[in-house]
């Protein structure tokens, strides 16, 4: 019998909070599902602290070179055998009650394909960021940034499959937020308004790490919205966009009225 949720957690070199991540997923109140750990051919301890783990649910897939994060999802997709696929990451954790509350909400509306939650940062910051509730806002949200947080995202494999919205290779990073983009024509977006995931901020992580990589990614991912609202903004707009997406201007009588 099919599982009703494939978690997927892709891991590299991801020891210093695995352990806690990995439990976060056992943990839920919600049991029917198969926990694909994708181990991208990492060098330190993470391959040994999966191996303490001995629940059943636990399928490990080992790539003999590491692909990256992108290559790493896609072949956990098309590995996977549940009606949803839940994301998770291995430096974050997972609240007890959240893929019971995200499945309740995804059974209740079939419309919604991705499936997010609210999530606390912890570690090095200590607050509660705001995700936009319904499809219409997110979407024009994502024209300045990404409201989706990836390792909360619950989303319909079916909808992944036939609709061939497997994560672009081409996006080393930010592959989620592209991904997010493109399927909001296919399903609606929700982020649910509880907290049911812990954000890890720390020195390590790859969004601090290859931050400039980050951005660039993300500023064609916001151009390429543009350009399918049939817009063609010139350098200058496209500057004054990404310095209103980043919050990074100087506020003048003559931004303003650019702006």
């Amino acid at each position: 019998m099919k599982p009703k949720i494939s978690a997927l957690m892709p891991v590299y070199n991801g020891e210093a909070y695995l352990s806690e991540a990995v439990q976060s997923i056992l943990n839920q109140s919600f049991q029917d599902f198969e926990f694909i750990i994708i181990n991208d051919a990492s060098t330190d301890n993470s391959l040994r602290i999966i191996n303490k783990f001995t629940d059943s649910r636990i399928k490990l897939i080992t790539n003999n070179n590491n692909i990256g994060i992108t290559k790493s999802l896609n072949r956990g997709i098309k590995y996977s055998t549940g009606e949803y696929i839940g994301r998770a990451d291995a430096d974050d954790v997972s609240l007890e009650k959240r893929f019971e509350y995200q499945v309740e909400f995804m059974d209740r509306n079939p419309e919604v394909g991705i499936c997010g939650t609210q999530t606390k940062f912890i570690g090095q910051r200590n607050s509660i960021p705001y995700c936009p509730l319904t499809h219409e806002e997110i979407r024009a949200c994502f024209l300045f940034h990404n409201f989706i947080s990836h390792s909360t995202v619950m989303m319909r494999r079916n909808m992944i499959i036939e609709n061939d919205l497997y994560y672009n290779t081409e996006f080393d990073h930010a592959q989620d937020y592209e991904l997010w983009t493109r399927a909001s024509k296919y399903c609606e977006i929700r982020n649910l308004p509880i907290v049911l995931n812990h954000y890890r901020i720390h020195d390590d992580q790859i969004r601090l790490k290859r931050k400039d990589e980050q951005l660039s990614f993300s500023k064609r991912i916001r151009l390429s919205q543009l350009i399918n609202l049939g817009l063609n903004p010139s350098r200058d707009e496209i500057a004054l966009h990404e310095g209103l997406s980043s919050l990074r201007f100087d506020v003048s009588k003559d931004f303003i009225n650019k702006a």
